[in-house]
């Protein structure tokens, strides 16, 4: 019997996500969003076969939609792994999926990650640095999951990662000590895919720009002289810890909205929307609130809550 190996595979969120201008160069936009690794996951088992064939089996709560042949990103991975040195093995991979698909969790691209991290170490590769702008065109997330760190600030199209490692870039907020009492909002059955939500945010980007424009200039104005008002303040930790995506989802998606002003009713140090949706998440400033919060939101067919 074949030996299986066994990996977790973590979802992430993004604490903030501020999309720039389109690479034509890199056929995508270019990013910067300080991303964290949660402790849901996905699991992985990987059986090296002799016969040279890529088998992807798809289990689990969330395993609906998830493609089992090569439009799944694990098999993209492989192929990408192969197409630079020849392939002597096949691959069994029983993918069960815990995290759900267009969640902007980062469930494929952490399962693409592992792929890839398992196959160099299998073939004795050192994965390097400079490995990560080959990844990233695959999926702007693989390389923040090819990382061992679990907060870091990605920029570029995915590939440069800014490691948190001796506290925290000046201006972020809240405190690295602060993200401990997290809630997830999962809506299950809205499902937005990526492609569409980067057409719609293009759609919207010039009027967002002039909001923006607006506030900044409003707030030099009247806070030149006094950077510790508390609107001034307010304006910095905000900029910082926003997603471009957010105002835009929460328009065409009704329950997330509502979900979300009713989260902010417990004072939350940090909330947002990951990725380009459906899921939230909020940070509290103790366990009580914490648990408050879990009372207050049970779960439902349409929603599920769980700490991490």
């Amino acid at each position: 019997m074949n030996h299986i190996t066994k990996i977790s595979s973590p979802a992430k969120i993004n604490l903030s996500l501020h999309i720039g201008k389109y690479s034509d160069e890199k056929k995508k936009h270019e990013l910067q969003s300080e991303m964290m690794k949660i402790s849901l996951a996905d699991e992985i088992e990987i059986e090296v076969t002799e016969k040279k064939k890529i088998q992807i089996i798809v289990k689990g709560e969330y395993a609906k939609g998830v493609p089992n042949n090569d439009e799944n990103i694990v098999y993209k991975a492989v192929k990408l792994f192969f197409s630079h040195r020849p392939r002597s093995i096949g691959l069994k991979i029983t993918l069960i999926k815990n995290i759900p698909n267009g969640a902007g969790l980062g469930g494929g691209s952490s399962n693409a990650a592992e792929i890839i991290k398992f196959l160099h170490k299998y073939y004795s590769v050192p994965l390097k640095s400079s490995d990560y702008k080959i990844y990233a065109d695959l999926g702007s997330d693989i390389p923040f999951f090819l990382g061992k760190e679990k907060i870091g600030i990605v920029s570029g199209v995915g590939e440069k990662i800014e490691r948190i490692e001796k506290g925290r870039p000046q201006g972020y907020a809240p405190t690295e000590q602060q993200y401990i009492f997290g809630i997830l909002f999962l809506f299950p059955e809205i499902k937005i895919s990526t492609k569409w939500a980067f057409e719609q945010l293009k759609f919207l980007r010039e009027n967002k720009k002039n909001i923006v424009k607006n506030i900044v200039r409003d707030v030099i104005k009247n806070n030149a002289k006094n950077n510790s008002d508390e609107k001034y303040q307010k304006y910095q930790k905000n900029i910082k810890n926003i997603n471009n995506f957010q105002e835009m989802i929460f328009s065409y998606f009704f329950d997330i909205e509502k979900t979300f002003e009713e989260i902010q009713k417990f004072s939350p140090v940090l909330s947002g929307l990951s990725g380009t949706g459906s899921s939230c998440f909020a940070f509290f400033e103790n366990e009580k609130v914490q648990e408050q919060v879990l009372e207050k939101f049970s779960e439902t067919d349409e929603m599920r809550v769980l700490k991490f």
